[in-house]
């Protein structure tokens, strides 16, 4: 059996104190385990459209980054991110991936 298990490279803003009281967004890397997912027909159907593509469906562990996530390179390729959703119950963050950057 096959394991859906990929390491990804997350890229997000991150503030960082440059000085005192001087605060300015930094641009970090973390690369972390997910877990690909499988998406749905109606999914991919909702967001063709709302006029966007879903490549791959991605979870992670909730606490792994604080920022705005601006993309993930996967499987050797660079995404732009379409959506990060919180599980706030199963402690997982969902990401859905889009088109090449």
């Amino acid at each position: 059996m096959k394991s859906t298990r990929v390491a990804i490279t997350l890229f997000y803003n991150e503030l960082v104190e440059m000085e005192s009281g001087v605060w300015e967004d930094l641009l970090t890397s973390k690369k972390v385990k997910a877990e690909e997912e499988q998406i749905f027909q109606r999914r991919l159907d909702q967001a063709f459209a709302e006029g966007f593509v879903i490549t791959a469906r991605l979870s992670i562990r909730s606490n792994l980054f604080h920022g705005e996530l601006k993309y993930v390179i996967w499987k050797g390729n660079k995404y732009k991110v379409n959506s990060v959703v919180v599980d706030p119950e199963r402690h997982y963050t969902i990401i859905e991936l889009g088109q090449l950057v």
